[in-house]
């Protein structure tokens, strides 16, 4: 089994979601664009990405993926990306970086599914 010595999957996952954590800051309060002052990056984030139910059944699809890129503070964005980055890593020199991908993808959508699942429940 050759080995890879140079991971990509979770160096560009792990990099995604703490540059989308930065942009959901809400003191930092990015414009969307010079012109329009009340329109911020993170409120187009945080209504457009997360998982939700009603989204879903019209057809935004993306959220099932998506909402996996999100985390909810800097403890929680911290500790996610550095249990990923410590076995993630190990585990793409393994198996590849189209299997980690697949595995990442794969595992967003069961969390989705459960979650649905949860919600449905309620």
């Amino acid at each position: 089994m050759v080995r890879q010595t140079r991971t990509i999957a979770v160096p560009v996952f792990c990099g995604l979601c703490f540059f989308l954590y930065l942009l959901t800051i809400p003191t930092l309060r990015l414009p969307l664009s010079w012109g329009v002052e009340d329109f911020f990056i993170a409120d187009i984030l945080h209504t457009s990405l997360p998982l939700r139910v009603a989204p879903l059944q019209t057809g935004e699809f993306w959220r099932i993926i998506t909402y996996a890129l999100l985390h909810g503070s800097w403890w929680h964005t911290l500790l996610n990306l550095f249990g990923l980055w410590i076995t993630g890593n190990t585990l793409e020199r393994v198996i590849g970086w189209r299997q980690m991908t697949l595995i990442l993808l794969i595992g967003a959508v069961a969390g989705a599914a459960g979650m649905i699942g949860s919600l449905l429940l309620d």
